[in-house]
């Protein structure tokens, strides 16, 4: 079926809601187009976000968050539930867990680093690194000096909620 085709059946066969809803899908997430670069659809992602957080830069992320949304630091602070390599409060019949830490197995490894798994993730690689580079480019606009400073009273703040939250 072409895009026209999958659209109108979706269309026939809805409420006025659903019908109002794949309209709002339609203008918003289909208007990038088979026919787009992975580049304009980066591009495009990233016009429509003022901020994307990063997994792996979480700190970071947060503290932009705070500074363009005027949070506290209270507001942001969070705290691990769990992590590998440690033991969890499991169930009440088994109070505790070991979380057994991730590994890659020699075969996920190789199929990792095929070509034909690194052509099928280039697109989302891209907009990772476009994604590290806008985080970056807001940190400046920040203010580098002053999101240092909050983000060394972030991380400061993090050690001791994470000590006082221990047992």
């Amino acid at each position: 079926k072409t895009a026209a085709e999958h659209e109108a059946a979706l269309l026939a066969n809805e409420t006025e809601v659903e019908k109002r809803r794949i309209e709002r899908i339609k203008k918003n997430y289909w208007k990038f187009g088979v026919d787009k670069s992975v580049h304009d659809l980066t591009r495009d992602i990233l016009d429509d976000y003022d901020l994307i957080l990063i997994m792996e830069r979480m700190d970071e992320s947060l503290v932009a968050f705070q500074m363009l949304f005027n949070l506290t630091t209270k507001e942001i602070l969070y705290t691990r539930a769990r992590s590998s390599g440690s033991f969890s409060n499991g169930f009440s019949d088994r109070p505790c867990v070991y979380i057994i830490p991730t590994f890659k197995s020699t075969g996920l490894k190789k199929f990792i680093a095929s070509d034909e798994w690194q052509r099928h993730i280039a697109p989302d690689i891209e907009f990772y690194k476009a994604a590290h580079k806008s985080l970056d480019r807001t940190i400046e606009a920040l203010g580098r000096t002053e999101f240092e400073a909050k983000l060394a009273t972030f991380r400061k703040t993090l050690k001791l909620a994470a000590r006082n939250c221990e047992g």
